[in-house]
């Protein structure tokens, strides 16, 4: 979380968002509110202020998108596999592949038990080791 966001977690004047896409958003709105009030500041200290918070904004809306959308793009290939590989339990990968999506995004306790609960699911359907021998006969 740190290394992608300089931050522990997503929170926000004392409001804590679980997903990343809820504070995207979240951080859009902010950044309207921003521009709009900019042409209402008149002195130097305001503006040099607002254009900072544009910035920090800017930077945090940048970081996060390429998040997401990282994400969504690593769902479309894995959507392209299942034809690859049709005896596999893909429902148990998305899942894998969300709740490590959602514990990278925000690393709290619930996000964290998911992700386990997943990766166990994800054990126990072999999916890896499927991959593995199908690859080989290939």
């Amino acid at each position: 979380m740190q290394i992608l966001f300089d931050e522990s977690e997503f929170v926000f004047a004392s409001r804590r968002y679980e997903g990343s896409e809820e504070y995207l958003s979240f951080l859009n709105e902010t950044m309207q509110k921003i521009i709009k009030n900019e042409q209402a500041i008149t002195d130097e200290q305001s503006k040099k202020d607002n254009e900072y918070m544009k910035n920090s904004v800017g930077y945090r809306i940048q970081r996060i998108s390429e998040v997401v959308n990282h994400t969504k793009n690593d769902r479309l290939r894995l959507g392209y596999a299942k034809h690859i590989y049709s005896d596999m339990d893909f429902d148990k990968l998305y899942t894998f592949a969300d709740a490590f999506s959602y514990a990278v995004s925000y690393a709290s306790d619930q996000n964290i038990t998911t992700l386990t609960e997943a990766q166990k699911a994800f054990e126990e359907a072999k999916i890896l080791e499927k991959m593995e021998e199908l690859l080989k006969l290939q």
